[in-house]
């Protein structure tokens, strides 16, 4: 994905084949990451939330309402 893309979009959700799978782009923290979208047996999709923590996006999954920071890889819990 080119970074033209990212810097507009900073999510995108994609498949190849049978793995699914989001590509975040944060341009505030200069980091790039991938992560599987299948989880508890949903495949979920991601959105940028508008949130930040640590100067990182923070995702949003539209199947649970999950906030999930990028460089930490999992869902926040309260």
């Amino acid at each position: 994905y080119s970074l033209n893309v990212l810097n507009h979009h900073e999510i995108v959700n994609d498949r190849a084949g049978d793995v699914s799978f989001a590509v975040v782009w944060c341009p505030l923290a200069n980091a790039g990451v991938v992560y599987g979208r299948p989880y508890s047996g949903r495949e979920l999709r991601f959105e940028a939330s508008g949130g930040l923590v640590n100067a990182a996006l923070v995702m949003r999954d539209k199947e649970t309402g999950s906030y999930w920071p990028i460089l930490r890889g999992e869902a926040e819990t309260e």
